[in-house]
């Protein structure tokens, strides 16, 4: 509706209008504005139009301008009193009576939510353990990696599993070897001056065999001597040691042989006593076959030994033994436990 102009008063009964000449009202039957013509007559000034005696009467409202608020508030369903939209990108105000723009929304969750994928992190890290959930890893050769297993023994034999540091320790110490050994030979060796045994060869006739030995007698406790430095990766523990020997002639018992040692360093008196002797008893098969004791219980070089010390070293045969004839010693295996670390250097 237009401009309206109007002469004579205007009233705002809503039912029966006031008698007079140009008076407007509203209707509230017809839902309108109506004036009183000069005749009498009503006239809806809005016929036409149906108008709203409240805005819930209009299901479909429109706008036609900008919504001023005028310090009021929109009350929804759950949240009253909305005062106000913000356009804050950092979300300062944390208010609880405003809405916000989208712009602020995305500005927001873009700069605080995080990545959108795993691989824009270029130094990731974990909040909490890692849950595979049937799931595999998948590295850039080996993919379906599964598991990690804590197998001493490995027996798995799993390509689609790691394994823990333990269970790798465990299994490397357990196939390298942390002993070694080496052979003194017979022909190493010297008798002692006293009671010392007879240095001799023998030829074993068919394919000329040759083994230097000692012959020690049956009857008096005999022995030879040898010195030597042990090796550099020697972890100056006990040693053990296994005697390889025969006998000169046919007979049958058995034979005791003891070992003992000792470690002389820088100064030391050289006329030094060894250290405890340990025996290994041995019986006789046959003559002219290889014999070799099992070996001794730990053996420990007496003094205080060092890497580079000189080690002398003693075999004998006991009279304890009861072989009647005299025992053959063609040489001994020593085995020492190794450092578990690099020699330095010299």
């Amino acid at each position: 509706m237009g401009l309206i102009k109007f002469k004579g008063r205007l009233s705002a009964s809503v039912d029966t209008p006031a008698a007079g000449y140009g008076t407007i009202f509203y209707d509230t039957a017809l839902k309108s504005y109506c004036q009183i013509d000069e005749d009498g007559t009503i006239t809806a000034l809005n016929a036409s139009a149906t108008g709203l005696s409240d805005i819930v009467d209009d299901v479909t409202p429109q706008l036609g301008g900008d919504l001023d608020l005028n310090g009021k508030g929109l009350d929804f369903p759950t949240t009253a009193n909305i005062s106000d939209c913000l356009d804050e990108d950092t979300m300062s105000s944390d208010s609880a009576t405003a809405l916000a723009t989208q712009q602020s929304i995305k500005a927001y969750v873009d700069t605080n939510a995080g990545i959108s994928d795993v691989v824009d992190d270029t130094t990731p890290q974990l909040g909490g353990d890692l849950d595979l959930n049937g799931n595999n890893i998948d590295f850039p050769s080996t993919a379906n990696i599964s598991d990690c297993l804590d197998e001493d023994d490995m027996s798995s034999d799993s390509s689609t599993s790691l394994a823990t540091q333990q269970s790798i320790k465990a299994y490397v110490d357990a196939k390298v070897s942390t002993y070694e050994n080496f052979w003194v030979d017979a022909a190493a060796m010297v008798p002692r001056t006293t009671n010392g045994a007879e240095a001799t060869t023998t030829e074993h006739g068919t394919n000329d065999i040759e083994i230097d030995s000692y012959a020690f007698d049956a009857s008096t406790e005999e022995g030879v001597q040898f010195k030597m430095t042990m090796p550099d990766n020697w972890d100056l523990g006990t040693i053990k040691v296994k005697v390889y020997w025969d006998a000169k002639a046919t007979a049958s018992g058995t034979a005791v042989w003891g070992i003992s040692a000792g470690a002389l360093g820088d100064s030391d008196v050289i006329d030094t006593a060894l250290g405890t002797e340990i025996t290994t008893t041995d019986t006789l098969l046959t003559v002219g076959d290889n014999h070799i004791a099992p070996a001794t219980t730990a053996i420990t070089i007496a003094g205080s030994p060092a890497l580079g010390e000189l080690c002398i070293f003693q075999v004998v045969c006991k009279t304890s033994g009861t072989i009647a004839v005299d025992t053959l010693l063609m040489g001994i295996s020593i085995q020492y436990s190794k450092l578990s670390t690099a020699t330095a250097q010299w």
